[in-house]
């Protein structure tokens, strides 16, 4: 089922705390995002609050991790352990630990998709992964956030 222009709007208002005009033509929507409105919508990605609770406390993070890593069926932990290791893995990119950021954004892609999994991955029919194509748009997010600064670190 396709939303409606009002139903995409209403989501998008939710997102960005703004009306976003939402054009539509048959089967295509148009709408105009600003920077401003995506920033505004990664905070709110699930588990966003959590994960800056967790970050100012290193061992409260720590102790997230070990309980809910191998435990990530559902999505808001998923981004929680994936959000905890991505904003480890910037910090060391940031210091210019290229090697360190690169096994840690790695372990931050293992929170999403889990740990048999292998880069580049593998694909079928042209250039899109199973592992990708199944998940939501929060876990694609994460996952192209990830591979982007994975792909920083090997430049």
């Amino acid at each position: 089922m396709n939303p409606t222009g009002d139903e995409f709007a209403e989501t998008l208002r939710s997102l960005t705390g703004r009306d976003i005009a939402v054009s539509t033509r048959g089967s295509h929507t148009s709408v105009n995002l600003s920077s401003s409105d995506i920033l505004a919508m990664l905070q709110r990605r699930p588990g966003a609050e959590k994960v800056k609770e967790l970050q100012s406390n290193r061992a409260n993070a720590d102790a997230f991790l070990a309980q809910n890593r191998d435990l990530s069926s559902d999505q808001k932990t998923r981004m929680i352990c994936c959000g905890i290791i991505k904003s480890r893995a910037d910090h060391l990119f940031k210091q210019k630990l290229y090697d360190e950021a690169r096994i840690t954004y790695i372990d931050a892609i293992a929170a999403i998709v889990g740990k048999d999994f292998k880069i580049p991955l593998p694909v079928k029919g042209g250039l899109r992964n199973e592992s990708y194509v199944k998940n939501n748009v929060w876990d694609k997010i994460a996952l192209m956030e990830c591979c982007n600064a994975l792909a920083r670190c090997m430049i």
